[in-house]
């Protein structure tokens, strides 16, 4: 799958991270693997909003890359999206820190073993958040979004997004038990804190810490942590 800025539109891809699940859902759907070969910003493309290059350049600190990475693993591919423009872009911006942070979230992943699906179960107490779900064997990830979230917001808009500060997740359908949670930046690659929290029922509701941009999640009994 081939979606860019620009060719699969322009409006829709204004917010990678959140287009690359929406886009991939007819593929997902077949029950065959795929992976997202090339993702990003259609430099050469003309759109309503101007040249994709020139916007591209606005983005300096390489956050459609970052959406890029993080939408196409929770896409349900079978890996991270796959950006293009290295010479013009993640090169010219140093913008490797990008592959560093998402490397380090799954780096204990056994996805071999997991089996992931898309996950439909969660919820969350706010409308000022979006998230995405892959559900496996062991573990849940979770990559919870500031709704007004965007690369195009961030480096074109320059919007200043008002934080998230209290909130929380509920995952349903869980076996009974003590589960860790794992709290992490998803854009420094950084685990910020942990919890155990008991479920209750078939439910395990997570006080959520202040968001600002986004927080990632990994969930796992505590006999699998």
């Amino acid at each position: 799958m081939h979606p860019y800025f620009g060719w699969a539109g322009w409006d829709g891809t204004r917010n990678l991270g959140a287009f690359l699940p929406e886009f991939s859902s007819g593929v997902y759907a077949t029950g065959r693997p795929f992976i997202v070969g090339e993702t990003g910003i259609a430099r050469e493309v003309s759109t309503p909003l101007g040249l994709a290059g020139d916007l591209a350049d606005k983005d300096t600190t390489c956050f459609h890359v970052h959406e890029a990475l993080w939408g196409g693993l929770f896409s349900g591919a079978a890996g991270t999206g796959m950006v293009w423009w290295w010479d013009e872009h993640v090169d010219l911006h140093d913008g490797y820190f990008r592959f560093r942070a998402i490397a380090n979230f799954v780096a204990d992943i056994q996805f071999n073993h997991e089996n992931f699906v898309r996950g439909e179960t969660a919820a969350v107490s706010t409308d000022e958040l979006r998230f995405f779900e892959l559900t496996g064997k062991h573990t849940r990830l979770l990559w919870l979004r500031h709704r007004d979230l965007s690369w195009y917001g961030l480096a074109v808009e320059k919007k200043i997004l008002k934080p998230v500060e209290t909130s929380s997740l509920t995952l349903a359908g869980v076996a009974p038990g003590t589960y860790r949670v794992e709290f992490w930046c998803p854009e420094e690659g950084k685990l910020i804190n942990r919890a155990e929290i008991a479920a209750k029922g078939s439910s395990l509701e997570v006080p959520l810490p202040e968001i600002s941009t986004e927080l990632a999640l990994k969930v796992r009994p505590v006999s699998h942590s």
